[in-house]
């Protein structure tokens, strides 16, 4: 009330206990009333929103059932997708010891599978710093030859020859 007597408009909520046990949720607006700029006094304007304040009790439920159930759900999804990434990283496990096998010959590919693996990532680290895009990628004494043909071999090697001073003999 203070606040309305000194001429500011207060909004506020509250609780009314009612005799029969019910409570009642009011929402509830002191406008000062002005005459020639002075404060004489000030409007009351009470409604009861409880009706208001179940809906939204209700929904505020509905929201965390659905929260707790996005999160079983995401639990739920997570889990299937760890699975089934273990599926496929089995799948292709398989498949690259039968392509070694049927390709390269190696019949113990799990004996072998380490070291083939750190000179496959030592292979990659010098790719990249390389900066090789793709492959196949040719280098004639450190250059770098993008996109150079098979058929151009015998070209290049005699064009570098030629710039080193061996004249391609």
């Amino acid at each position: 009330m203070r606040a309305a007597l000194d001429g500011q408009t207060r909004v506020f909520e509250r609780v009314i206990p009612c005799r029969n046990g019910v409570r009642r949720h009011s929402l509830a607006r002191y406008t000062p009333e002005f005459v020639g700029g002075v404060v004489t006094g000030f409007f009351v304007e009470v409604g009861d929103v409880s009706v208001m304040k179940s809906a939204e009790a209700e929904l505020l439920a509905r929201l965390e059932a659905l929260e707790r159930r996005s999160e079983i759900d995401a639990r739920r999804l997570l889990r299937n997708t760890l699975d089934r990434d273990a599926a496929v990283r089995a799948a292709l496990e398989e498949a690259s010891r039968q392509a070694a096998k049927d390709v390269g010959g190696v019949l113990d590919m799990e004996a072998r599978y380490q070291a083939t693996l750190t000179l496959v990532k030592g292979d990659t680290a010098q790719g990249v710093q390389l900066k090789v895009t793709g492959t196949p990628t040719f280098f004639m004494n450190g250059m770098r030859l993008p996109g150079l043909r098979p058929e151009f071999f015998d070209a290049a090697i005699a064009w570098e020859l030629n710039r080193v001073g061996g004249g391609g003999q």
